[in-house]
């Protein structure tokens, strides 16, 4: 079998007389010139896609608008009031202790008695 002598249609037994630089530039098929263009055209589906999806799920998200302004105060309201009912309810438990340590001189006090 002889060498065709047209560059593009070189045969795989003779090596190509172009170097890596010259295949780039001319973008023929097989050469990574040509797979960059596959996979640029890969990117540019997978951007345009994602693209889509991403307006279709920011309509679906709520806007912002003064309803979340106004949960904030409601919920710093609830912390104030939960925060003043702990501190109600450590000094419960501060003076339950204090009696629970008394109890026992008290017993001991009555029994006396």
């Amino acid at each position: 079998m002889s060498p065709v002598t047209r560059e593009g249609n070189r045969s795989s037994e003779e090596p190509s007389a172009t170097g890596p630089r010259e295949r780039l530039a001319h973008g023929s098929e097989g050469s990574p010139g040509a797979e960059d263009a596959n996979g640029r055209e890969r990117v540019r589906a997978r951007l345009s896609s994602l693209r889509r999806t991403v307006r279709r799920l920011s309509g679906q998200l709520p806007r912002e608008d003064a309803v979340p302004a106004k949960r904030t105060g409601e919920y710093e309201a609830e912390v104030d009031a939960l925060q003043a009912q702990v501190k109600a309810l450590e000094e419960e438990v501060y003076h339950l202790r204090r009696r629970l340590e008394q109890a026992p001189r008290e017993f001991e006090f009555l029994r006396a008695k």
